[in-house]
C-alpha cells in the first residue's frame, strides 16, 4: 500500500509538471503573439463631422500643429467669406475646439493660405489683395504678432501656395503669375532669401499644391495643366529631381490636392478630390513605393474647393475639406487595437 501510495503522489507530481510546462508553452505563445494582435489596424470614420463654431469658406484651408504651454494643439484656418482669417484651435488634450477668432493684424486674402510649425512658432501665410504674400507667427506663450510682415523677395500669386519644414529650414512654395512654381526658405536664425528660386524641372500649374516632409526627403506635389498630378523631390544634399514624375493611379483633379504623414505606420497620404468632387488619397511607404491605385476617404464627403490634412499624435490622420455647402468637415484616420 506504501509503494501505491508513492506511486500516485509521483504520477501526481508528474501530472502537475506537465501541466505547468502545457500553461508555460501556451503563456509563450500568447505573449509572442500580443504584439501582433496590439498592432491593430487602421480605420477611417464612417461619416464626416463639421468642424464646430459656424464656419464657412470658399477657397483655402491650412493646418498645423503648435505647442502652447504643456501639449499640443491642432490650428485650422480659413478665410473667411469677408475676406478676413480665422482661426479655430482642437485642444490636444480634450478634443474640444475653440470656435473661430479672426487672427490678430487685420490680414484680408481673396486666395490662397498655408501655415507651418519652425523653430518654436507657428507661421501662417496668406496671399494679400495685391498678390505679395505676408505671414504672421504665434509664439510658444500663444501671442501672436500685432500684424503681417512681407515675405522678401518680391513674390507675387493669386493661386496657391504650401510650406513644409525640412533639413531645418521652413520652404514656402507659390505658384508665380506665369504658372511656374517658385520657393523662398527661412532659417532657424530667423533669415529669409532674398530672392525666389524656381523648383527644376519646369512643372507649370494653375491650381492645386501641397509639400511634405517625408522619409529624409521634400516632397512637393502640384497639379499639372492636363490635370494630373505630379511630384518632385529634395534631397538633404539640396537637390531637387531634375523632372516632375506622375503620381502612380491615374488620379485627376483640377480643384485640392493635401498631404499629410500618418507617423504610426510611417506613410505618406496624398489626398485629392476627383472630378466626381469625391475625396481621394494615395499612399507612399517607407520603401519608397506609392500605392497603385486611389481609394475613396470613407464618409461620402464631396468637395470642389479646398482640402488640408495633417497628422495629429502619433495615432491620427485628420483631413478636412469644404462641403458643398461651404461648411467645413473632417474625418480622421485612426489606429484601432483588436
Amino acid at each position: 500500500m506504501a509503494k501505491s501510495f508513492e506511486e500516485s503522489k509521483f504520477k501526481g507530481q508528474i501530472r502537475k509538471m506537465i501541466g505547468f510546462i502545457i500553461l508555460l508553452v501556451f503563456s509563450y505563445f500568447f505573449v509572442a503573439a500580443l504584439p501582433a494582435f496590439a498592432q491593430g489596424y487602421e480605420i477611417w470614420g464612417t461619416a464626416w463631422k463639421e468642424v464646430p463654431g459656424n464656419g464657412i469658406v470658399d477657397t483655402n484651408l491650412a493646418t498645423a500643429t503648435f505647442k502652447v504651454g504643456n501639449y499640443s494643439s491642432l490650428y485650422l484656418f480659413q478665410k473667411g467669406i469677408d475676406t478676413h482669417i480665422y482661426a479655430n484651435i482642437m485642444d490636444g488634450v480634450t478634443g474640444s475646439w475653440s470656435g473661430w477668432s479672426e487672427v490678430p493684424g487685420n490680414g484680408v486674402t481673396n486666395v490662397a493660405l498655408t501655415a507651418a510649425t519652425f523653430s518654436n512658432k507657428l507661421y501662417l501665410f496668406h496671399t494679400g489683395q495685391n498678390a505679395r504674400i505676408y505671414f504672421n507667427t504665434l509664439d510658444a506663450s500663444g501671442n501672436w504678432g500685432t500684424s503681417w510682415s512681407e515675405v522678401p523677395g518680391n513674390g507675387v500669386t493669386d493661386v496657391a501656395m504650401t510650406a513644409t519644414v525640412y533639413n531645418n529650414k521652413l520652404y514656402l512654395f507659390h505658384t508665380g503669375q506665369n504658372t511656374r512654381i517658385y520657393f523662398n526658405t527661412l532659417d532657424a536664425n530667423g533669415n529669409w532669401g532674398n530672392s525666389w528660386s524656381e523648383v527644376p524641372g519646369n512643372g507649370v500649374t494653375n491650381v492645386a499644391m501641397a509639400a511634405e516632409s517625408f522619409n529624409n526627403k521634400l516632397y512637393l506635389f502640384h497639379t499639372g495643366q492636363n490635370t494630373r498630378i505630379y511630384f518632385n523631390t529634395l534631397d538633404a544634399s539640396g537637390n531637387w529631381g531634375n523632372s516632375w514624375s506622375e503620381v502612380p493611379g491615374n488620379g485627376v483633379t483640377n480643384v485640392a490636392l493635401a498631404a499629410g504623414v500618418y507617423a504610426y505606420k510611417d506613410k505618406l497620404y496624398l489626398f485629392h478630390a476627383g472630378q466626381n468632387t469625391r475625396i481621394y488619397y494615395n499612399t507612399l511607404g517607407a520603401n519608397g513605393n506609392w500605392g497603385n491605385s486611389w481609394s475613396e476617404v470613407s464618409g461620402n464627403g464631396v468637395t470642389n474647393s479646398p482640402l488640408d490634412a495633417i497628422g495629429f499624435d502619433l495615432y491620427k490622420l485628420y483631413v478636412f475639406h469644404a462641403g458643398q455647402n461651404k461648411k467645413i468637415y473632417y474625418n480622421i484616420l485612426a489606429h484601432v487595437v483588436g
